[in-house]
């Protein structure tokens, strides 16, 4: 998908037409939202998946591991 196109970053198409467990993410609201501990455990999982090869000074790579280390 490109983000771009997507209801929310400036687009028209709909995340229902695509199946991925970091949609739950892209597609909340930014005000007053919230995902389920077991969507956050999905979502942790597949946002994991998507940086792994992003560069290690990557500041949203250092974000992203931050938040969804398991402590």
């Amino acid at each position: 998908m490109n983000l771009d196109d997507m209801e929310g970053f400036g687009g028209y198409t709909p995340f229902e037409n695509f199946t991925d467990d970091i949609i739950p993410l892209l597609n909340l609201s930014d005000s007053d939202s919230y995902l389920m501990p077991d969507v956050c455990k999905t979502v942790a999982v597949r946002l994991r998946q998507l940086i792994h090869n992003w560069p290690d000074d990557d500041i949203d790579k250092k974000n992203a591991q931050e938040s969804t280390s398991t402590k």
